[in-house]
């Protein structure tokens, strides 16, 4: 099965090096490395309709964007090796106007996955949905270098677990850009963990985190550059 999806794979990795043509993922099982080039504007993985399913334990996944308007809509269900270090998805997008919206551990159980995004270019978004099924914890950790202006990206923690180390977004995030704007939405039972490492320029930005539940909740939060930039914290039981 592994050998057949890389083959299938590697025959749809020759015909998207132009522009507007689409990659539709169905993977299921362990121990995949997989690459993924899309070279041009107006590409996508994944839709008609979501189909991008990235399934397994300990998956090594590298997509690289380069060009304009590309998109990446899916689910991404894996249970991680637990070492933050390990890139499990690879995000690289190269160009403006870049969209990625991921479903990370949607329907099933997640457990430490490792996220690496690397953007350079300006009016991009990335929303990342984090866990929606019960389980012993969901911990998402997230490493994004930045370059350019008018960058949005949303976290929402949406698991159903509940206990103590639940619920914990870790955001390291490097940044020469302005106008960042950064939400980072937890609700629901199980302690909520937000942890925003952010060095670098990003001036005039703005940082939203928002926390609810009837549990323990912290917000740790460490910043370099942050030059009349807006950081909100709400937290409410």
């Amino acid at each position: 099965m592994k050998i057949f999806i890389l083959v299938i794979i590697m025959f749809i990795m020759t015909s998207v090096v132009h522009a507007q043509n689409a990659v539709y993922i169905n993977q299921s099982g362990s121990g995949l490395d997989l690459d993924i080039t899309l070279d041009g504007d107006g590409s996508s993985v994944g839709t008609s309709s979501d189909i991008t399913a990235l399934t397994g334990n300990n998956l090594d996944i590298d997509l690289d964007f380069i060009g304009a308007s590309n998109t990446l809509v899916g689910d991404y269900i894996a249970a991680g090796d637990g070492d933050a270090a390990t890139d499990e998805l690879k995000l690289a997008i190269t160009g403006a106007s870049n969209t990625l919206t991921m479903n990370v551990g949607a329907g099933n159980s997640l457990t430490s996955p490792s996220i690496i995004e690397t953007r350079t270019g300006g009016s991009g978004t990335s929303d990342y949905i984090v866990g929606s099924a019960s389980s012993s914890g969901h911990y998402a950790d997230i490493d994004i270098v930045l370059t350019g202006n008018t960058i949005d990206l949303d976290v929402t923690e949406n698991s159903t677990a509940s206990g103590s180390n639940a619920k914990i977004t870790n955001i390291n995030m490097d940044t020469s850009s302005n106008d960042v704007d950064l939400i980072v939405s937890h609700s629901g039972s199980g302690n909520h963990d937000t942890i925003l490492d952010i060095n670098g320029s990003f001036a005039g930005s703005d940082i939203t985190v928002g926390q609810s539940g009837n549990t323990d909740s912290t917000v740790s939060m460490t910043f370099d550059g942050a030059t009349s930039s807006d950081v909100d914290v709400t937290i409410t039981p």
